[in-house]
């Protein structure tokens, strides 16, 4: 299951315009850079059947490739032992004007500059969008450009073209030489180009990144130019958007590499997993590293993929396991003993499973026996912001994160299969469960939490047939009902948790010692029967109190909110 989009590094197809003393015309051709042998002083050449015109040059020398260069020196990438060649085709349009095109002007700025940066770093562009604009500035400013109703007519006519790239039009209003006639004659026609492609506006490069360049393959190219783990060095506070760019090239990368193989191993592209992964292993080969829990993050993806697509689509070699071998002696001992094996495991094709240990809950509260001022500590860890922050946000997170391709399934073995690898998948991405479970096991516990959450719906009868039929939304219906009991539950567990390790259950001069404390801290609120009454007659009841007065606090904040 592959992308139909292609991608191909350093060719962005560029509008451009022919003018002749009778009309004018515009021409979708493509524009190529690529990194050449640096022979001589001079960095950059042009070829091709495309002339671009002195000033039109010489601006792409002085303007457009020192941005490609600040970029690539941030990155700890040598810009000045790189050397471009750019050229252009001679579009269909005007070879039957029987005329070679000559570039004039600066609206070509935004497809060549992205055309340099994908050569200078390696990263495949998407090639089904076209790009017009002119770079007004070294921090990456896009102002507009002429003729954008003739580059629309001429994107209209080329097969494969989806996006327009465009400079916002309200972006150079000022601009003197601009009349506000032609900027609302270029406003009016959007709506009418939208019916064909989208129309991307961008007034900065950094909004043109996302367009072009996969995030898969960012992740890739920062692999393997080796500044995956790189502090990028930003510019001062006044360069804010071009900053961005350098943002959308680093920023969480470690966090992306595991989103998008999770997504890649979900949707069984196994030519992807094993692009990911072979160009993470070889890195960390590079800087002789193993990268902490790798093995079982990458064991946890795998048991949270389908059994059916996993069986067809992911079982054999991932890479070849000499690389493993290389990345191994690198480890530590408790990598080289544990995370290695499960490492192992995956790539050779063996789902294996996952150690009997417990993942550690650290707002658990060890038992003692606190103090008044340990009371508020207390509150604190029950509180539904607290709550929302450790248990919730995260499993709604998982959920969200979660690919599902259809919403109704075929038969009860798909079903149930896709509830376990749900299942799977939140307790991978949130760390709330037991990890040291084979997934015959897990597979128990997710049919159970499935009867919970429909306990009141039928039960496990009734989820089915709504995940065949999909009545109500099928599967997507069932993971969201899911995902709620899920939530339920690790929340009440943790109150239940934080409560239970106070104190020491069977001591009961210590029980009747906090519930005194208990009282005395909420005497202010109490009325006079309950605030003298003994501590021993509530010494069973503290749970409760606590719960109580937690929830209306939480019912003031949200009522002071609204406000």
């Amino acid at each position: 299951m592959t992308n139909s989009t292609e991608y191909k590094i350093g060719k962005a197809a560029a509008a451009v315009v022919l003018k002749s003393a009778k009309d004018e015309k515009a021409a979708i051709t493509w524009i190529t850079a690529r990194r050449i042998r640096k022979q001589t002083k001079k960095r950059l050449s042009f070829s091709g059947s495309v002339v671009f015109d002195k000033k039109t040059a010489k601006h792409i020398e002085k303007d457009i490739l020192p941005i490609v260069d600040e970029i690539t020196e941030l990155l700890d990438l040598n810009p000045y032992r790189k050397a471009y060649d750019i050229s252009m085709v001679n579009p269909s349009l005007a070879s039957v004007m029987n005329k070679r095109l000559e570039i004039t002007g600066f609206s070509a700025d935004v497809p060549v500059f992205l055309a340099l940066l994908s050569a200078a770093l390696n990263i495949p562009m998407a090639q089904n969008f076209v790009a017009t604009g002119h770079i007004a500035s070294e921090d990456g400013d896009v102002r507009p450009v002429d003729s954008l109703n003739s580059k629309i007519d001429a994107a209209k006519m080329t097969k494969g073209i989806e996006r327009f790239i465009l400079p916002a039009i309200d972006a150079d209003i000022s601009r003197k030489n601009w009349q506000q006639q032609e900027l609302q004659q270029q406003a009016d026609i959007i709506p009418y180009a939208r019916n064909f492609f989208d129309m991307v506006q961008v007034s900065h490069l950094y909004q043109a990144l996302p367009v072009v360049f996969s995030e898969r393959d960012i992740i890739i190219a920062s692999l393997e130019n080796s500044y995956f783990d790189l502090s990028v060095k930003l510019k001062d506070e006044k360069k804010g958007n071009f900053n961005r760019i350098l943002r959308n090239l680093t920023e969480k990368v470690e966090q992306h590499f595991w989103e998008i193989l999770g997504s890649d191993a979900n949707a069984g592209d196994i030519d992807n997993v094993r692009k990911m992964l072979l160009a993470r292993i070889e890195y960390q080969i590079r800087i002789k590293q193993y990268p902490k829990r790798f093995g079982r993050k990458l064991l946890q993806i795998i048991l949270a993929v389908p059994g059916t697509i996993r069986r067809i689509r992911l079982n054999g070699e991932l890479i070849d396991i000499q690389l493993y071998f290389q990345l191994c002696q690198f480890a530590d001992k408790d990598d080289l003993t544990e995370d290695s094996r499960y490492l192992r495991d995956v790539l050779e094709g063996r789902t294996g499973q996952l150690d009997s240990r417990e993942f550690i809950n650290n707002s658990e509260i060890e038992k003692r026996n606190p103090g008044i001022n340990d009371l508020e500590t207390i509150f604190f860890q029950i509180s539904e912001d607290q709550l929302s922050k450790i248990i919730s946000q995260p499993i709604d997170e998982a959920k969200a994160n979660y690919i599902l391709d259809k919403i109704t399934v075929e038969s009860a073995e798909q079903f149930f299969e896709r509830i376990t690898s749900f299942y799977i998948h939140l307790i991978s991405h949130t760390a709330m469960a037991p990890a040291g479970i084979d997934r015959q096991a897990l597979e128990s516990s997710a049919l159970q939490l499935l009867q919970r959450a429909f306990s009141n719906n039928g039960g496990q009868e009734a989820a089915l047939y709504e995940a065949i039929n999909g009545y109500s939304g099928g599967m997507n219906f069932i993971l969201n009902q899911l995902t709620e009991q899920f939530k339920f539950e690790q929340r009440t567990g943790h109150v239940n948790s934080v409560l239970s390790r106070i104190i020491d259950q069977t001591n009961i001069e210590e029980r009747i010692e906090f519930t005194r404390k208990l009282l005395e801290y909420l005497r202010q609120w109490l009325p006079s029967e309950i605030r003298n009454r003994p501590a021993s007659t509530l010494i069973d009841r503290y749970q409760e109190i606590i719960k109580a007065y937690v929830s209306s606090l939480d019912r003031l904040k949200q009522t002071f909110r609204r406000f």
